[in-house]
């Protein structure tokens, strides 16, 4: 499901619960898609846990997208899910971590993941993308055009850009 942007590119007013000022922006806003990550990694739907979590270190992401056979975007796993398994793991080995347990190596990411019904397009705008994952406190949100992923809108794709912006700013002063 695509959120709806009421706001137009030109001329936006977000206003942010717990601060009083209303922003303004009257320049091109900046979108979704100046913001994301385009290389962000990936999981197919009938990896094994073991291959999710590997590829979450060695990314060192807190979440990551799951695509299917066709690659189409399917659902996010996250830490969270990560660690609810492995608590049954330990559960069905009486305490011991087994990972030739037949639950453990039946898992696949298509059974740990969140089948997201939230996602934005690369062209809503970054502000609206921002207040979203604020009210709603979400660690990411899942960038998707005509079904394929995109990337994913994470909290340091905002920190980036303002760090970039700022540099670029004391650069030229």
């Amino acid at each position: 499901m695509y959120c709806k942007n009421s706001m137009s590119p030109k001329t936006a007013s977000v206003k942010i619960p717990g601060i009083r000022k209303t922003f303004y922006s009257t320049q091109e806003e900046m979108t979704v898609g100046d913001l994301v990550s385009d290389n962000a990694p990936q999981v197919n739907s009938w990896d094994s846990a073991d291959l999710v979590i590997e590829r979450m270190e060695e990314h060192g992401v807190r979440s990551i997208p799951v695509v299917d056979e066709a690659s189409k975007f399917v659902g996010v796993i996250s830490e969270r899910d990560v660690l609810s398994i492995g608590i049954l793991i330990a559960a069905d080995s009486w305490g011991r971590f087994d990972e030739e347990s037949p639950l453990a190596s039946g898992i696949r990411a298509r059974d740990l993941m969140d089948e997201c019904g939230l996602s934005l397009s690369p062209d809503q705008s970054a502000s609206y993308a921002a207040v979203l994952m604020l009210n709603e406190q979400l660690d990411c949100i899942p960038v998707v055009e005509n079904s394929k992923l995109v990337g994913l809108l994470t909290h340091a794709d905002f920190t980036r850009t303002f760090v970039n912006q700022e540099s670029s700013v004391m650069k030229a002063a």
